[in-house]
């Protein structure tokens, strides 16, 4: 009895003939997947099944492959078929067809992350957040001087001083910001295998964060919304005609740049969960679209600030040359969506 069972436990498994290591690949991402789809910790895991932490992670890590009654156990607890954990096109479990498995060569590489770590991380993305947000801020801020003190004379050269001197600022403010994200790139680009209790840390402190979080950013949309509307009430004139000034090109941008903090401010320290946890925009397949177009991202957004420098100096129409921000924001969205659907269909 026991060879026939190894024997039809070899035939199940080795479903397809393809190198061994992709097959545990296979595997390691199923469980990993849902662990995490069932809120369980390494440790939860490895209670349900009877076994310890660290077989449950070098199974997730591929260093190892459970036997076949840990894989039946997990096949009844994760309810799937142990087709589901084997094989690389099978039939979703939430009946959504079939889903295909990312190809070895695409596979994310594992970054173990310790609570220390996840600390770390949550510490960085506060400061990243205060870099970043006023670094911003002193983009859409840096037309201001200019605009108040004159187009001409002495009074455009001590604006163009500090539109060029807030500009200097916050590009100091993004490099000192990429340096500092260097140790935790890793975060954005690995399968994150977290320590007992981390995804439960990051849970907890992300509900205290949420009602700041959810506050800053209904006070970001509505200055951002709302910051046209000093412009379009004070500078009608008496014949209908619009007319813009100055000062309420000043204004419009003051309540912009207070906005966009916020939004920005509030999204990074959000993001920082959110990665811990390896959800939404940080979810492994998110992270493997990311990794394919990685080339594309710099030169896209290479060419969209030149284009965004280049139209501001030349026409020197600040109050108006941020839009190309939102816009090469949702093209980009629409250009990766259409290069995933071609990928999938090739």
């Amino acid at each position: 009895m026991e060879g026939r069972a190894e024997r039809k436990w070899r035939v199940i498994f080795k479903i397809r003939e393809v190198p061994e290591s992709e097959e545990y690949m296979i595997l390691a991402d199923k469980i990993i997947e849902m662990r995490k789809k069932n809120g369980w910790s390494q440790e939860e895991l490895a209670g349900k099944l009877d076994v310890s932490r660290q077989s449950v992670s070098k199974w997730e890590s591929a260093q190892s492959i459970p036997d076949m009654k840990r894989i039946l156990m997990m096949a009844e607890l994760f309810h799937v078929s142990t087709d589901y954990l084997l094989k690389d096109s099978v039939e979703d479990p939430d009946g959504e067809g079939e889903v295909e498995a990312e190809p070895s060569e695409d596979r994310l590489p594992i970054k173990k992350v310790s609570m220390q770590e996840a600390n770390a991380l949550l510490e960085q993305r506060n400061a990243k957040s205060n870099r970043v947000g006023l670094g911003v801020m002193l983009c859409i801020l840096s037309p201001v001087p200019l605009l108040l003190l004159g187009e001409a004379g002495t009074g455009f050269r001590i604006g163009l001083v500090m539109l060029l001197a807030a500009v200097a600022c916050a590009v100091g403010l993004f490099v000192r910001d990429n340096l500092a994200q260097e140790p935790f790139k890793d975060y954005e680009t690995h399968a994150l295998d977290t320590e007992y209790d981390v995804a439960g840390f990051a849970r907890e402190r992300r509900e205290k964060y949420r009602k700041t979080h959810d506050a800053m950013i209904v006070a970001g949309v509505v200055l951002c919304v709302a910051c046209a509307m000093p412009l379009i009430f004070s500078s009608l004139q008496e014949d209908g005609a619009l007319k813009t000034d100055g000062l309420h090109v000043a204004i419009l941008l003051v309540m912009a740049a207070i906005g966009v903090l916020c939004l920005a401010k509030s999204s990074i320290i959000w993001d920082g969960y959110h990665i811990l946890l390896e959800e939404g925009n940080y979810s492994r397949s998110t992270k493997l679209e990311n990794q394919r177009n990685s080339l594309l991202a710099s030169v896209y957004w290479g060419a969209a600030t030149a284009v965004y420098l280049i139209w501001s100096f030349v026409t020197f129409r600040w109050e108006s040359t941020w839009i190309i921000w939102p816009i090469a924001g949702v093209a980009y969205g629409l250009l990766a969506a259409v290069l995933r659907i071609v990928r999938k269909r090739g």
